[in-house]
C-alpha cells in the first residue's frame, strides 16, 4: 500500500506524484531514509534509501520524491551534486517540509549543488545548511530554476541558505523560508565569486527572511524583488535578541549594472542601514535600481519614505 499524504489539502493513498500531473517529463523515483534497506526506487513501497541513489540512476527531466520523517535522526545527511542533468526535480514528499529534512555532513559540499543544470526544481523541502557551507549552491549554467515553498533552516555552524556564483539568470526564489541563519558573516542568499557575470532577471518573492545575520546579498541585474519580509530583529545562536546586518544589498559584482525593480516588501529595519543599496547613489542613473512601494517600519527620511504611512518613495541611501 502506498503511504498516505497529504497535498493541497486533499490526502490520498495514491502517489503524491499523481497531483503533479504536470511534472511528470521523465522517470519518477522515491527515496525514504526511513526504510531499513534500499529497493529499486519505483514506488514508495520499494524506495531508494539515500538521495544519492537516485541521482545517480537519474537522466534529465527526472523526478525525485524524498521523505524523512519528522526527526533529526532519519534526516538526510548527503551532500549532492547534480552535473548537466537539465529538469531534475527534487520535491518533498510529505504534507509539509518538516517530513523532507536535508543537510549535509561537514563543510566540503553543499547538501544540494547544481552544476551546469538549468529548468531544475526544489521544492517542499526542510534544508538545514551544513556547517560552513549552502543548503543550495547554483554553479555555471543552471538557468531558470524555480526554488520553491522550501524551510531554509539554519543550525550553529550554518553559513548559506542559497549560494550564488553568479552564472545563473531567471532563477526563481518564491514561498520560502529563511530562518536562523546566523552564524558569524552568515547569509541566507549570497553571491560570490562570480565567473561570468552577475545573477540576472531572477525573481525573490513571496519568501520571509528572519532571525539571518544577513538577509540578501548578491550582485543583481534587473531582478525582481517583491512581496518579501525582511525582518530586522530575530534570534541568535545563544536564544538572545539579534539585529539584522544587512537586509538587501544588490550592489558589487563584475558589471556593476542594477536595473534591479524593488517594491511591495516589508522592510522591518532602518531603511538606511538594515535594507539599502549603495551601487548606485544617483535615482535615474542609467542601471540604477527603482525602490519604491516598500513598506518601512523607520520613518524618518523624509525623502525617501512618507512619513504617514511608512511607504518609501525613493532608493535607500546610507
Amino acid at each position: 500500500m502506498e503511504r498516505v499524504v497529504t497535498v493541497g489539502g486533499n490526502q490520498a493513498t495514491r502517489p503524491i506524484s499523481d497531483f503533479y500531473m504536470y511534472q511528470r517529463r521523465g522517470h519518477i523515483y522515491y527515496v525514504d531514509s526511513t526504510v531499513t534497506a534500499s529497493g529499486n526506487g519505483k514506488s514508495w513501497a520499494y524506495a531508494f534509501k539515500t538521495i544519492t541513489e537516485a541521482v545517480a540512476v537519474a537522466v534529465a527531466g527526472d523526478t525525485i520524491y524524498i521523505y524523512s520523517g519528522l526527526t533529526n535522526a532519519t534526516q538526510f545527511n548527503e551532500a549532492v551534486a547534480v552535473t548537466s542533468l537539465a529538469g531534475i526535480r527534487f520535491i518533498g514528499g510529505g504534507s509539509n517540509p518538516d517530513q523532507a529534512i536535508w543537510t549535509a555532513p561537514n563543510t566540503t559540499a553543499p547538501a544540494l549543488t547544481f552544476t551546469a543544470s538549468p529548468d531544475f526544481l526544489v521544492s517542499g523541502i526542510r534544508f538545514r545548511p551544513p556547517l560552513g557551507n549552502a543548503a543550495i549552491s547554483l554553479v555555471g549554467v543552471s538557468h531558470n530554476g524555480v526554488i520553491q515553498a522550501n524551510r531554509v533552516q539554519g543550525k550553529t555552524g550554518s553559513l548559506y541558505g542559497i549560494l550564488t556564483d553568479g552564472a545563473q539568470a531567471n532563477v526563481h526564489v518564491e514561498d520560502n523560508e529563511f530562518m536562523y541563519i546566523n552564524t558569524a558573516s552568515a547569509y541566507a542568499i549570497k553571491g560570490a565569486g562570480y565567473v561570468s557575470g552577475d545573477p540576472t532577471g531572477w525573481v525573490i518573492e513571496r519568501n520571509k527572511f528572519h532571525s539571518n545575520t544577513n538577509h540578501l546579498v548578491m550582485a543583481s541585474r534587473q531582478g525582481f524583488i517583491r512581496e518579501n519580509v525582511f525582518a530586522a530583529v530575530g534570534i541568535g545562536p545563544t536564544g538572545a535578541a539579534a539585529l539584522t546586518v544587512l537586509g538587501i544589498d544588490l550592489s558589487g559584482g563584475s558589471s556593476g549594472v542594477g536595473a534591479n525593480i524593488v517594491t511591495r516588501n516589508d522592510l522591518g529595519g532602518l531603511y538606511h542601514t538594515a535594507c539599502y543599496n549603495p551601487a548606485i547613489a544617483t535615482v535615474g542613473a542609467p542601471g540604477s535600481d527603482e525602490w519604491s512601494g516598500n513598506f518601512c517600519a523607520d520613518r524618518s527620511h523624509a525623502t525617501q519614505v512618507d512619513a504617514t504611512t511608512g511607504i518609501s518613495k525613493l532608493a535607500p541611501v546610507a
